[in-house]
């Protein structure tokens, strides 16, 4: 008997553990609150670039280099592929504003997109949709 309660114990604990760090998309609603779209993701600096006309975004194994990135409307932003494994540039389906959707990006391989309406507009990588997801705000 103690041998079946323990086991039902460390099932218990194993699956709070689980509960509290399993790595799980955004629903609709959490993703719906911008900042919420990050969680779970690697989290690099927000970058703002209102003063650029052109800014690039650097793509690293498992990792954009920034996860939130302001610009002006007109603002060209380039990605470009620094890691050694394949990623890309992929609209999220809840996202406000939608970006066309890049090819995987090889080692220096880079994507480009013109921004030229206001908004939000998250993104995502394929291959590693819970590491790597990021947002472009776009002011007037």
């Amino acid at each position: 008997m103690k041998v079946i309660v323990g086991i039902i114990l460390a099932a218990a604990l194993i699956g709070g553990i689980w509960f509290l760090t399993a790595d799980r998309e955004p629903t609709p609603e959490s993703a719906a609150q911008g900042s919420s779209f990050l969680t779970g993701s690697n989290q690099e600096p927000a970058l703002d670039a209102r003063e650029q006309t052109a800014v690039t975004v650097q793509i690293d194994d498992f990792f954009y280099s920034t996860s939130r990135l302001t610009v002006k409307s007109g603002t060209k932003v380039t990605w470009q592929n620094v890691g050694s494994i394949r990623h890309d540039v992929t609209p999220a389906e809840d996202s406000p504003k939608v970006i066309s959707k890049s090819d995987l990006l090889g080692s220096g391989e880079t994507y480009e997109f013109t921004f030229t309406e206001p908004g939000e507009y998250r993104y995502f990588c394929t291959p590693h949709p819970t590491q790597m997801r990021a947002i472009v705000e776009v002011v007037p």
